[in-house]
């Protein structure tokens, strides 16, 4: 997925990270950037606000605030993602900077207490995040304790048959993608493209996965369902005409022994493989198989409606450096409609601790991306690109005359390269 970027449901983003270095320097007022450590006498702990104590969870991944000398930290990690905050307690607000640690992009993000929710804001994108424990996603933020998932066993018990009845929900069209369906009736869309149940225990969620095999595609979903630990032998089917295959796994919740069960469906087109999977409470199982099945049935690859793809030609770069880290990374299109990514992250950091741990030093480190494939599609002034993992970005452009000026991304600007 590109590096830590905030596209797609939550944005939640998509890529592996490494904190920041710790002793980059602070200057100035406010939160200083995350992975800054205070010197010693630092003034007392910070309070959390009331309502911000405790973790919040998203779609795929959880979120923890904590005091931290003056400052209040937090982390916000998935299964392939880090984010790192710090910020201030300014009323019931915490503000302050963040930093997605495989890149080093940063901003800024607000958080607060809105009922049963917290919302989090990143660079004017915000995202409700629950307070209750729900089902944080597939795969889970495969804790330390989490048990590793038998693989699928040709000898274990078939997945149960597939539903009859085509899903009868709103139409949902990816333009981009090219791709169609109908969602579940009565289940409401949280995100583009993951919907819950009624009573929240339960979310399907849909992916893209461009320009990858059948195999390729139920291995990766697999190897990352840590906290499945049962599953069925996968069967073959035909649906609408084209190859799918169909699994069910039972295991547990990744940060507790709750009971999970899952239903899986794999179907392949002629530019990727489309994926639609549930995860939830045992007891709404058999809905969700409906429902995903539902699904299954009404997929529909269509032609993709990508916009003037030809007005947007060309590379576009986005440098950083700040605190002893550079980041670079580069955005190619093409004009009709692929996408093309790359970057990379270096530090040279002087390290300094005060106290009973007095010394200097210097800590080097450097982090290169693979490079990233996908396609886009321009609607008004945003383009938005779909990499081939099923993950996107969106960019505001800004036009000179009739071509891009530059490429906007939250508080990221990206100019023609040189």
């Amino acid at each position: 997925m590109w590096t830590c970027r905030l596209g797609g449901w939550l944005a939640i983003l998509t890529a592996a990270c490494v904190p920041a270095p710790v002793g980059a320097q602070y200057q100035g007022t406010g939160a200083p950037a995350p992975g800054y450590r205070a010197p010693y006498g630092q003034p007392a702990p910070a309070a959390l606000p009331a309502g911000l104590e405790g973790t919040f969870y998203a779609i795929n991944g959880s979120l923890t605030f904590r005091p931290d000398g003056a400052y209040v930290r937090g982390e916000f990690i998935g299964p392939d993602f880090r984010i790192d905050l710090s910020g201030e307690v300014r009323g019931e607000v915490v503000s302050g900077q963040y930093v997605t640690s495989s890149s080093g992009r940063r901003g800024n993000f607000t958080a607060r207490r809105d009922g049963e929710l917290l919302r989090l804001n990143l660079d004017g994108d915000e995202y409700p995040l629950e307070t209750s424990p729900v089902i944080v996603d597939a795969g889970g933020s495969t804790p330390p304790a989490a048990q590793p998932a038998r693989p699928a066993d040709p000898a274990g018990p078939p997945p149960a048959p597939l539903a009859t009845d085509a899903a009868t929900g709103a139409i949902h069209t990816d333009k981009i993608g090219g791709w169609q369906i109908r969602a579940p009736a009565r289940w409401s869309r949280e995100y583009p493209t993951v919907y819950a149940s009624p009573s929240k225990r339960t979310r399907i969620l849909l992916k893209f996965l461009r320009a990858t095999s059948l195999a390729a595609a139920i291995r990766q979903e697999l190897d990352s369902l840590s906290n499945a630990t049962t599953r069925s032998r996968p069967r073959d089917e035909t649906i609408g005409g084209l190859r799918a295959v169909v699994m069910d796994l039972s295991g547990h919740r990744t940060d507790g022994d709750d009971p999970l069960q899952w239903r899986a469906i794999w179907i392949a087109g002629t530019e990727g493989v489309f994926e639609i999977i549930s995860v939830g409470s045992p007891d709404e199982a058999e809905q969700a198989r409906v429902q995903v099945d539902g699904i299954a049935r009404t997929l529909r690859f269509v032609p993709a409606d990508r916009g003037p793809v030809a007005r947007a030609v060309g590379c576009f770069s986005f440098f950083n450096a700040s605190s002893g880290v550079t980041v670079s990374r580069t955005v190619q299109l093409d004009g009709k409609g692929n996408a093309s990514a790359s970057g990379d992250v270096a530090s040279v950091t002087e390290v300094k601790e005060y106290g009973s741990g007095r010394h200097a030093g210097y800590s080097e480190g450097y982090v290169s991306t693979d490079p990233e494939k996908g396609v886009y599609g321009i609607d008004g002034d945003t383009l938005t690109v779909q990499w081939n993992d099923a993950t996107a970005t969106t960019y505001r452009i800004h036009w000179n005359g009739g071509r891009i000026g530059y490429l906007q991304r939250g508080s990221d600007a990206y100019v023609a390269c040189i």
